[in-house]
């Protein structure tokens, strides 16, 4: 239980500096020795009992007035540790002890979008409830439905839209949640944003449609799904690529022989 419990807080501490992870075998030491900004903790006792949800140790640090707030690696807070780590009962604790549900940290994430990321649910709708904001991006303009729709957590983003979550937005690369459901594993996720009216042929910065996106990750059925909805596979991107060209670049054999032989047939 212990060694699992260090590999989740080593996880959560390198998500926390956007590090690559350790290389195999480095010792616990190592990694906090290499993400720990000069003056600023990689972990206290109340990060560790809010990432592991040890409710005991918890409010034993509560109760002895540790600062609820109080920042450690990447600017996180125990409140953030918890949300990633999918810990509700720790989460609400925090809450109650009136940590702040809108704190950003180095990267301008917030608690809500660690829970999207991670598909964590509960603790997703728990955060909106206690004052969280659905429309909040980092600082590369991702938002947390974008982080919702990369978890491949259907019924999530679908609450997430529920609650209010935006549809048009757009990261720093011009990709909008249509673009990351046409990218998903998931192949229920862009017919449910379909459902709420997106443009299946927008375009990102770089000239690309979702088609372009199905077709560059190998989503076979997504790419399938989107001919039937009518759009167009010849489109180009800014470069002068299709859907085609894509999956060709990408070695995507079987997206490939589908596009061919659809543009054989007409």
């Amino acid at each position: 239980m212990a060694s699992r419990f260090a590999g989740l807080l080593i996880g959560l501490l390198l998500s926390a500096c956007d590090t690559d992870p350790p290389p195999s075998g480095a010792a616990a030491s190592d990694v906090e020795a290499t993400v720990q900004p000069a003056g600023v903790p990689s972990v206290t006792p109340l990060v560790q009992a809010a990432a592991s949800g040890d409710l005991e140790a918890l409010r034993t640090e509560l109760e002895a007035g540790t600062d609820v707030d109080a920042r450690v690696v990447g600017r996180r807070t125990a409140l953030m540790f918890a949300a990633e780590a999918g810990q509700l009962e720790a989460l609400r604790r925090l809450v109650a002890a009136g940590a702040d549900v809108s704190a950003r940290d180095a990267s301008e994430v917030t608690a809500l979008m660690l829970a999207a990321r991670r598909g964590h649910q509960e603790v997703a709708e728990f955060l909106v409830a206690s004052g969280a904001s659905v429309e909040a991006a980092n600082d590369h303009g991702s938002t947390v439905l974008m982080d919702a729709i990369r978890s491949k957590n259907v019924e999530l983003v679908a609450r997430l839209i529920e609650l209010g979550a935006p549809l048009d937005a757009r990261d720093r690369s011009g990709w909008a949640p249509v673009h990351f459901a046409a990218a998903s594993r998931e192949p229920e996720m862009l017919p449910l944003l379909a459902t709420h009216g997106v443009d299946l042929q927008a375009r990102d910065d770089g000239g690309m449609t979702p088609l372009m996106h199905a077709a560059e990750e190998g989503r076979l059925s997504t790419v399938r799904w989107l001919l039937e909805q009518g759009v167009d596979p010849a489109a180009e991107d800014a470069a002068g690529r299709t859907a085609l060209d894509h999956a060709r670049l990408r070695k995507e054999w079987d997206v490939v022989e589908f596009l061919a032989a659809q543009a054989d047939s007409e």
